[in-house]
């Protein structure tokens, strides 16, 4: 799957990852149709200290999308 990854500082890569597997009971699985960038995003990428965003984390929230999975209880 294909996931826009905080790298540092004003960067922004999309990345292929691993699509889970196994998800927990209160998880769901799902295949997106859109995705745009929110303001909250961008300031994240501008001053990640202000975020406590960690390197590595997958950004994004603002997103249509379908459930294709999800975890059994």
């Amino acid at each position: 799957m294909l996931a826009a990854v905080f790298k540092r500082k004003d960067v922004l890569e999309v990345e292929d990852r691993q699509e889970p597997k196994n998800l927990a009971g209160d998880e769901v699985l799902l295949e997106i149709e859109g995705a745009g960038v929110c303001g909250s995003d961008l300031h994240i990428l501008s001053d990640p200290s202000t975020f406590r965003a960690k390197e590595g984390v997958i950004l994004g929230h603002e997103m249509v999308a379908r459930i294709v999975d999800r975890g059994r209880a």
